[in-house]
Order: C-alpha cells, then structure tokens, then sequence
C-alpha cells in the first residue's frame, strides 16, 4: 500500500464524505471505489492492466508502448535516451543476429524474419532494467554514459537471455524416461 495525500476544498471533502457514508465505507475505500468507476466507465482513460507492473521500469515501457503521450516530463527524458542510446538499429540488428543463431541452432521456423517481438521486448526490457540506475543517472542527471559498458552489459545479458530462452528448449526435446 502506498499513502497519498490530497488537497481538496471543504466542500468536496464533505461531498466525498456524504458519498461515503451513503455507501456504508470509509473515505479511503470510497476514493479508491471511485477510482474503479471511473476506469471502468470512461473510454478515454486508459486500460491500467496494458501499462501496470511493480517495477517501475517495466511500468515506463508498458506505459511509452501503449500510451506514449501520457509519460511525464522525466519519463519522457529517460524514454527518449532508451530510444537513442539502447534500443538503437544497430542493437537491434545484432540481437536479431544472435536470435537468428539460436532459433537456427534449435531448428525453429522464424529463422529469417524481420522481427521477434516477444523476444526482443524480453531482451531489452532486461537489459533497461540491468542498467535502470544508469540509465536514470544519464537521462535526468547527465552523468557520463558508457557506452562500452554498455555493450559489455549486452553481450552478458544475451548471454543470460540465451540460457534462459534455450533452457526449456533443451527439456522439451530430451528424452523421456
């Protein structure tokens, strides 16, 4: 749970209160009931189950993927670095010659294709999260970026990602006893 505080004029904190007490709940429950109504009967906010997640760099890129224009100033700062610094052409480029590798080494039908969503989403969303702190330290703070770090950074969490991925590959066609 976290704990917001508002500022509202005294008389809508007593109209919360009288739709409160109309409902039989406490002013928290009525806020958060409200909240829920809302989301659920207005078409212009946004589905919080596309963008929600508890770590907050999964939420950002949830968030730039499905409503862009919703992201804060500092959000903003931090997506636009990822775009220019991470998930570059020439990134993505070598992660699908490495995906191309895999699939080829397992036998897998989308050897050859322009793109591996699922994957390249897992991929780089792992490596942003790796390297959140750094990221945030450049994108708000303009501390120095590394950027051979950085590839030294991608080339491990390939490698993580390649066990990871090859992993329950290898179980599904070992034999059975």
């Amino acid at each position: 749970m976290e704990v917001v505080t508002l500022r509202v004029e005294p008389k809508r904190k007593f109209q919360i209160e009288l739709v409160a007490r109309s409902q039989h709940r406490n002013i928290n429950s009525c806020v958060e009931w409200a909240i829920d109504y809302a989301f659920r009967n207005s078409p212009d906010i946004p589905d919080v189950n596309k963008v929600w997640s508890p770590d907050e760099t999964e939420r950002l890129l949830n968030l730039a993927e499905n409503y862009p224009d919703l992201l804060t100033p500092q959000q903003d700062l931090i997506w636009a670095f990822i775009r220019k610094e991470i998930m570059t052409d020439r990134n993505v480029k070598e992660l699908r010659r490495h995906l191309d590798l895999l699939f080829d080494s397992l036998g897998d039908s989308r050897l050859g294709q322009d793109t591996f969503p699922e994957e390249e989403y897992d991929f780089f969303a792992q490596l942003i999260m790796s390297m959140w702190d750094q990221i945030t330290a450049h994108a708000l703070y303009g501390e120095p970026w590394d950027q051979e770090v950085f590839r030294e950074k991608f080339h491990s969490e390939y490698e993580k990602f390649k066990e990871w991925f090859y992993e329950p590959c290898v179980e599904d066609i070992s034999p059975r006893k």
